[in-house]
C-alpha cells in the first residue's frame, strides 16, 4: 500500500491498560477527541476508561467483515479493500459511539451520573483485536448491541438523532443543522451490512503525531 508504512499489529487480549499502554486516568475535567478544557493543553484519546495525552491526527475507518477478514486488514485498514466501509470519519467509538447509541435508545442516564448519557449501559466498545507495537494504530470490534441499534434506526429518525448527537458537549465545537445526518445514515447503512454473528462491525484507527 502506498504512503508511509504502518506498524505491524500485535494480537492482544483484554483491555488497553492490560497491554502496557502508558495511560493513567486524569482528574476531571477530561479532554476527549480534541475537546480542550482549561486544565490541559493536550488532546486526550479516551480508551477503555483510560486516557492518552497526545497531539494527534486520528483516522478512523469503520468496516464490516468476518473476524478472519478483519484481522487480515489489521495492519493497513480497509481502504481500497472489497469490504463494506465508512472511511475517514473521525468518530471515536467508546465515547461518541456510546453517546449515539444512548440517543438512539432514547435512554438518558440517571441524575446521579452527572451526565446526560449512560456510557456504562451503552458502551459501544467491543474487544480490542490488534494493536501496533508503537501503539499508534489498532483494530477494535464495535459492540454488537450498538450495531443492532444502528441497523434498526429508521430514516425518519435520522435527522432528530443526528441533531441531538451534534449537541453533545464532548464534540467541543458547534455543528450546523443537518451536518451529521450523513454520518449517522452512513453508520446505519453500514450496520445493516453486518450479518451477526458471523460478521461484525470494526473500527481501524491510526494516530499520527504522538508526543
Amino acid at each position: 500500500m502506498p504512503g508511509s508504512p504502518q506498524p505491524s499489529p500485535v494480537l492482544i487480549q483484554g483491555q488497553a491498560h492490560h497491554v502496557g499502554l502508558e495511560a493513567e486516568p486524569l482528574p476531571e475535567p477530561v479532554v476527549v477527541m480534541g475537546v480542550h478544557t482549561a486544565s490541559t493543553r493536550f488532546t486526550i484519546f479516551t480508551y477503555r476508561r483510560t486516557v492518552l495525552a497526545m497531539d494527534m491526527d486520528m483516522v478512523t475507518d469503520y468496516f464490516v467483515a468476518t473476524p478472519e477478514r478483519a484481522m487480515a486488514l489489521a495492519e493497513w485498514g480497509p481502504a481500497g479493500e472489497d469490504v463494506p466501509k465508512l472511511e475517514n470519519k473521525v468518530i471515536e467509538h467508546s465515547v461518541f459511539g456510546s453517546i449515539l447509541w444512548a440517543i438512539i435508545e432514547d435512554s438518558p442516564a440517571t441524575a446521579e451520573s452527572g451526565s446526560p448519557f449512560d456510557l456504562d449501559r451503552f458502551d459501544a466498545s467491543g474487544p480490542l483485536m490488534a494493536l501496533s507495537e508503537e501503539q499508534t494504530s489498532g483494530l477494535d470490534q464495535i459492540a454488537d448491541g450498538f450495531v443492532r441499534a444502528l441497523a434498526t434506526l429508521p430514516d425518519e429518525r435520522i435527522t432528530a438523532v443526528a441533531a441531538r448527537w451534534a449537541a453533545a458537549e464532548e464534540w467541543g465545537r458547534p455543528y450546523e443543522p443537518g451536518e451529521l445526518d450523513d454520518t449517522v445514515r452512513g453508520l446505519r447503512d453500514l450496520a445493516r451490512e453486518a450479518h451477526l454473528p458471523d460478521q461484525h462491525m470494526y473500527l481501524w484507527w491510526s494516530i499520527k503525531g504522538c508526543i
